[in-house]
């Protein structure tokens, strides 16, 4: 489960920029604050607008705000650690063309693995599966670690923290399903 390291596309940095590049992170998070965790995403016309206005290819410009829309995708930073038992939580449901399963989880003292698989009847495009836990008055991160498969046939792992109680049954996995990456508006919610 251990995160990829990052590594820096060069090792020159102008340090001359640095005042700007935290600036840039402080107008970020402005961003952020302003729009209550939802800013959304920038009309074309717009993007388009200030690419001209200042010299950017507006590409470049979507690269940065697709970064910015996505940053739930980065998650919690917290690793699992000190794995203590495997739980059966055997959950399923059948919708939208498709079969959700989320037969078993991982323990560890600071978090849970949980794996979810999604099996579709439909062929045609690829959806893409995020995944939520509510029940109770705890928040809980679910941090995607990826996932994989062929022929209709997914599977996730996502990370929750904190760790879930072994008594799975006060909880509801929500599981968030479009056709674009972490899309809010248009996707379908399936509970099971």
């Amino acid at each position: 489960m251990a995160k990829m390291n990052f590594e820096p596309p060069s090792d020159y940095y102008d340090e001359r920029v640095a005042g700007i590049d935290e600036k840039i992170c402080e107008l970020v998070k402005e961003r952020k604050e302003r729009a209550e965790g939802n800013p959304g995403f920038p009309m074309q016309i717009r993007i388009n607008e200030w690419a001209q206005k200042y010299d950017f290819n507006a590409m470049f410009l979507n690269s940065i705000f697709s970064t910015l829309y996505f940053e739930e995708m980065h998650g919690s930073d917290i690793e699992p650690e000190n794995f203590i038992k495997n739980v059966s939580v055997m959950r399923t449901k059948e919708a939208n063309d498709g079969f959700y399963s989320i037969l078993w989880m991982r323990q560890f003292e600071n978090a849970s693995v949980v794996y979810l698989n999604v099996s579709m009847t439909e062929e045609g495009r690829m959806k893409f599966h995020t995944l939520s836990i509510t029940g109770t008055d705890e928040e809980f991160n679910c941090r995607s670690e990826g996932g994989g498969g062929s022929d209709g046939n997914l599977t996730y792992t996502y990370v929750v923290t904190p760790a879930l109680s072994e008594d799975i049954s006060r909880y509801q996995f929500i599981i968030n399903e479009s056709e674009v990456p972490l899309k809010k508006d248009g996707s379908t919610e399936i509970v099971i």
